[in-house]
């Protein structure tokens, strides 16, 4: 990547005193950045990419690099190309939040019981206490217990809210920031419910958030998607080999959608939807229109305001970052260069990542969206941006978070199994009905693998797999996007087996026991 130190001074510089040949300069920013990115995009195996930047309420590009399917070179990504932008759609949940806010509906200190009486917590202490600015700032305790999003994506709110209850958390509550995308599911209802008049959250996401800050073809989920006029890539990933040595670039079979989740991650966004929602979040509330407001400027002040701190693990990246991080209100923050103050989220769905960044000290916002999920080129582009409208070339980005990617393949190899073992019972012993309140049943039956030989299936909610033999007791699968294992025991070693332990279902808990039940 070339590095353009002293022309990148120079048009900051410029841009500070505001010299007519600013547009020029931004252009030229712009062009060198592509010619380097598309050479980073090709290098780190990334299709494509879409990326906006926004400065002094201005756009100065919303556009793409790279090809929506890399099996057909004519699908050029542009500005107007989807992309699932997962987490950041809860900054847009904040927004929606705050709307109400303004109405005087709800306040980000009420108690979530107030708006939503069914809501419970396992913790009875965070059942009475948890406010709104615990479910929207991580404080809760509640680890993320993702894959049950998947498991019942046509859950309704009661049914999803019955299963909080039962869900064990990880730390006390407000005692350490644990992400949680369930919060933010109740926070999207709670809103609604809140708003009234029986509005749902899509549509209260649309014609509050999408239509008055100017996001035209946003989407909430992939229910609308043939509908829309706007291609979305396919999403792909790094899927290892067999030895687990080798990656090979593969296409994700489908887009899954989470239902009463999509508050969390749901959002499809162009590079001019981005352009626009930055555009507002850079003007304290108000629209790129320059008339409307969105929200007051109180509330944009208190959905930025932080409420939790935390070790900053982009400090692992580049010491550029500080030591610290913080949460407020579906947004991140901290600091660059020891001077940058950057308020960001960032996002992975289905073979995207994502990440929409805003300095507001410097009046400049970039987002960028990837098409492919094993990479963080996203955030590469969005760092090498800031730092050619700040003034800075002297970090590579696309080889700092190339390195982090390869690292992180590199700490994700095969685990070890003990080679010659054999399950302690026949297979049909392994067979029945397992529960655990929350995450209810999960089936496990003998079938017939095609050849003739037995195998068994395991089966919750809406997804299954089948298991194969790993080690022992032990039996492992690809159940959606995750490698889990399933490790069966019994209480009392001569009798049936009565327990199944699937701990990768939410990793910080080490154990997630399934009952036999008759």
């Amino acid at each position: 990547m070339r590095l353009h130190t002293v022309s990148a001074l120079v048009v900051a510089l410029s841009f500070v005193a505001g010299q007519p040949d600013a547009d020029a300069q931004e252009k030229q920013i712009i062009a060198d950045f592509e010619h380097d990115f598309s050479a980073v995009l090709k290098r780190r195996q990334v299709p494509g990419m879409m990326y906006t930047v926004v400065r002094q309420n201005k756009t100065i590009v919303a556009s793409g690099l790279g090809v929506a399917d890399m099996n057909n070179p004519d699908s050029k990504v542009d500005g107007d190309t989807l992309f699932m932008i997962g987490s950041v759609t809860k900054s847009m949940t904040a927004a929606l939040f705050g709307t109400a806010v303004d109405e005087g509906k709800v306040k980000f200190a009420d108690r979530v019981s107030s708006v939503l009486p069914q809501f419970r917590l396992k913790d009875p202490v965070a059942s009475v206490q948890c406010r709104f600015e615990d479910a929207m700032s991580h404080r809760t305790g509640l680890p993320r217990h993702d894959m049950l999003m998947f498991f019942y994506k046509n859950d309704t709110l009661n049914t999803f809210l019955g299963r909080l209850t039962h869900l064990e958390p990880h730390t006390e509550f407000r005692s350490n920031m644990e992400y949680s995308n369930h919060m933010w599911a109740v926070t999207g209802h709670a809103a609604a419910a809140a708003l009234g008049d029986g509005v749902t959250y899509e549509a209260a996401l649309k014609a509050r958030i999408f239509d008055k800050v100017g996001m035209k073809t946003a989407l909430l989920g992939l229910k609308h998607l043939p509908q829309s006029k706007n291609k979305v890539p396919h999403g792909y990933f790094m899927e290892p080999n067999p030895d687990g040595t080798n990656y090979t670039l593969t296409q994700y079979p489908g887009y899954e959608d989470i239902g009463i989740g999509a508050p969390a991650a749901m959002v499809l966004a162009t590079a001019n939807d981005a352009a626009a929602y930055l555009r507002m979040m850079l003007g304290k509330g108000l629209a790129q229109d320059g008339k409307t407001r969105v929200l007051s400027e109180a509330t944009y002040n208190e959905i930025i305001r932080s409420r939790v701190v935390f070790p900053n693990w982009a400090t692992t990246v580049s010491p550029l970052f500080s030591a610290e991080q913080m949460y407020a209100q579906g947004w991140f923050q901290t600091v660059y260069r020891k001077k940058h103050r950057v308020i960001y989220h960032d996002g992975g769905m289905d073979g995207f990542i994502t990440l929409f960044a805003f300095f507001p000290d410097d009046d400049l916002a970039i987002a960028a969206s990837i098409n492919q999920f094993s990479e963080s080129t996203s955030h590469a582009a969005v760092y090498d941006l800031a730092d050619r409208f700040l003034g800075y070339r002297d970090v590579d980005w696309g080889e700092v978070y190339g390195k982090l990617a390869d690292s992180g393949r590199e700490g994700k190899k095969q685990p070890e199994r003990a080679t010659g073992t054999h399950p302690s019972r026949p297979l049909e012993a392994f067979t029945g009905n397992y529960q655990l309140k929350g995450y209810g049943t999960l089936r496990i039956d003998l079938a017939n693998n095609g050849n003739g030989e037995p195998v068994l299936n395991a089966s919750i909610g809406d997804l299954g797999c089948s298991l194969k033999h790993a080690q022992y007791d032990t039996f492992a699968c690809r159940l959606f996007r995750n490698n889990v294992d399933f490790t069966f025991f019994s209480m009392v070693a001569s009798k049936t087996i009565d327990k199944v332990n699937v701990g990768d279902f939410e990793q910080t808990l080490g154990e997630v026991i399934f009952s036999r039940i008759l």
